[in-house]
């Protein structure tokens, strides 16, 4: 059974089957994102200086089959040790930081929240944009535990392009330690090479190897895990909007198949980079591809329904309340959140707002945001460029080591 699946930006604890029927209450977590600042001095993981580069913000989340409550955001790395880390700190003076958390993938495995490998850096060296940094999370209360720890890097792609950065991240558990982290496309140079690591018992990541290559060198791109099937959709690059497929073997992670055409998702031409990917459920079970946002920036949402894991013709859907682009995104059942994004042409103009889209049954996207309801609070800063995750809240037993008075 697939127990963790979940799309670019985006990262999510579900059952497959039907959507739930009854209330789920969790976390969500916005990492990373902004923009540097060349007026950046110091690592505080705060609204100033770093631009909240650093900084990992979670909310608590109630979903019911009528309504979702988003409230109480608040900084989940509440001590340095918990802001995000800086693998070469030596050239902040030069570069202002690194894009390291900047259009990073975010999802969470086994209690740990994953971030990165985020924006290529300007500085020649290959630390600073192809490593993962992930950190232990207490599930009670939302808070991050401990240390920050980073992932081997990225293999270099040759000796002049070091780095394999803002390409489409995902993720999957099949269980029975058979869990996946890939990340396909990517770099300013673009790739169509696909990687692969598997997930350690310790949280660490196993050795990066090469699994196929999607059609062709892209990068901004965007993919989606269903069940056994991995979907990679065109991004910056390519001048159409296709989207592609093949199946994941689960004891070894790799691609079984090269890439098969699904059609686009989008007309010719209209190649919306900057968009987000997920897949929701109605309550009734049916499964939907979302297609959100993009350039321009673009209010446009397209879905089609998935049968086995394969989406079919996609079709226009209700807008979004305001069109966004590098917006981060997470799916809980048949709600679709994103958070925050860019609100203009040239991706710099950063947004507080939070939307939320709610899948009905006969596939019809119907949206709202926190300008429009007071349960859904906007995020605590404007931000753009982030990754976005939610993990399921696990309530204590109850009260231990009684004792008797007599």
């Amino acid at each position: 059974m697939i127990l963790k699946r979940f799309g670019a930006g985006a990262a999510l604890c579900l059952l497959a089957g039907a959507a739930s029927a009854q209330t789920t209450e969790g976390f969500l977590y916005y990492a990373g994102g902004a923009i540097n600042s060349g007026a950046a001095t110091t690592f505080d993981g705060t609204l100033t200086n770093d631009g909240g580069c650093f900084a990992v913000l979670v909310a608590d989340v109630i979903v019911s089959p009528s309504s979702i409550q988003i409230s109480n955001w608040r900084y989940a790395n509440n001590t340095t040790t918990s802001i995000l880390p800086e693998d070469n700190p030596g050239t902040v003076a030069t570069e202002a930081f690194s894009w390291m958390y900047v259009e990073d993938y975010t999802f969470i495995h086994d209690g740990r929240l994953y971030v990165g490998p985020g924006d290529y850096n300007t500085d020649a060296t290959r630390t600073p944009g192809d490593s993962y940094a992930w950190i232990d999370i207490d599930t009670t209360t939302g808070n991050l535990l401990g240390s920050w720890t980073l992932s081997n890097p990225v293999p270099q792609i040759s000796l002049s392009v070091t780095t394999q950065t803002i390409g489409g991240g995902e993720y999957v558990d099949f269980g029975s330690g058979n869990a996946y982290v890939y990340l396909v496309g990517g770099n300013a140079t673009s790739t169509d090479r696909s990687l692969v690591a598997r997930i350690q018992g310790d949280g660490s990541l196993g050795a990066w190897a090469t699994t196929g290559s999607i059609p062709a060198a892209d990068w901004f791109n965007r993919s989606v895990v269903v069940g056994g099937t991995f979907i990679a959709l065109d991004g910056n690059t390519v001048g159409g909007s296709a989207a592609h497929y093949t199946v994941i073997t689960s004891a070894t992670g790799q691609f079984r198949d090269p890439f098969a055409s699904l059609g686009a998702w989008a007309p010719g031409g209209d190649n919306r980079w900057g968009y987000v990917a997920e897949d929701v459920l109605t309550t009734s079970g049916d499964r939907y591809l979302v297609v959100a946002g993009g350039s321009g920036p673009t209010d446009e949402v397209r879905t089609a329904q998935l049968t086995g894991g394969v989406p079919g013709a996609f079709s226009t859907n209700s807008n979004m309340p305001v069109g966004k682009r590098q917006v981060a995104s997470v799916s809980i059942g048949n709600r679709v959140i994103l958070l925050g994004g860019a609100d203009d042409a040239g991706g710099t103009g950063k947004t507080d707002v939070v939307q939320v889209g709610r899948m009905t049954d006969p596939g019809l996207m119907i949206w709202e945001s926190s300008g429009s309801t007071v349960l859904i609070e906007a995020l605590p800063r404007a931000t753009a460029y982030g990754g976005a995750a939610f993990v399921e809240k696990v309530v204590p037993s109850g009260a231990t080591n009684w004792e008797q008075y007599r």
